[in-house]
């Protein structure tokens, strides 16, 4: 998760390449939305290849393909995909997953394992939206709730980030296929928008290494 935005990105933009340094040993490609009243989010993309060397995995490293959901307080839910060592997962092995995580209001961060998958290039549906009662958000995997966050300290998100995210010691070791995401949103209102009319003019922050660029409601990105 990023929390500057840095760059103006247009819809139909040529790629970006090496807009930022890396905030080491985090890298990203990420688009970024803003409103004042998020209530959702929602995102679509194929599950396509993306890893690292077993060295880099060794030391706890990893690469994700997700989309967030930032709070006005600095807390924030996340949702995607992700390929690395995580101790939450019941494989106990390297393994290509899928896994949602929260940031608290004291700084804690909580990962959370939904299932193990294959980069099989098929199409997944990802959503993050309001819970039921205050400051609680409910999070779906292809339409199926996996689970609900109740860390973040806030009902109302006001920005939604989708992209990639590399940890890495070495990020020439990372390699992404071309990854297009769909993002999508739900205001105040309760009103989803599933183009980015109703945002901001988006932006987008993408490291030096990376390929990262709007084309309309889409993010594409890569790492070669």
């Amino acid at each position: 998760m990023l929390t500057i935005s840095l760059v103006t990105g247009l819809a139909g933009a040529q790629p970006a390449l090496a807009d930022r340094a890396c905030e080491t040993p985090h890298c990203y490609s990420i688009g970024q939305l803003f409103r004042s009243d998020f209530t959702g989010i929602y995102g679509h993309w194929h599950s396509n290849n993306m890893y690292l060397t077993n060295a880099e995995y060794a030391t706890g490293s990893h690469i994700n393909s997700e989309m967030w959901l930032l709070m006005p307080n600095n807390t924030w839910v996340e949702d995607g995909i992700r390929n690395g060592n995580d101790p939450g997962n019941p494989c106990g092995c390297t393994a290509y997953e899928v896994f949602w995580a929260d940031e608290s209001t004291g700084g804690g961060f909580f990962r959370h394992f939904i299932a193990n998958v294959t980069p099989d290039g098929t199409d997944h549906w990802y959503m993050i939206q309001r819970g039921s009662s205050a400051n609680r958000w409910d999070v779906y995997y292809d339409g199926y709730l996996q689970g609900t966050s109740t860390v973040t300290g806030s009902w109302t998100g006001n920005q939604q980030q989708i992209g990639g995210e590399v940890q890495a010691h070495d990020l020439a070791t990372a390699w992404c296929d071309w990854f297009q995401m769909t993002a999508e949103f739900r205001d105040g209102a309760n009103n989803w928008y599933w183009t980015r009319a109703g945002a901001s003019v988006p932006t987008q922050s993408v490291d030096a290494g990376f390929t990262g660029y709007w084309v309309d409601s889409d993010w594409v990105w890569w790492k070669h």
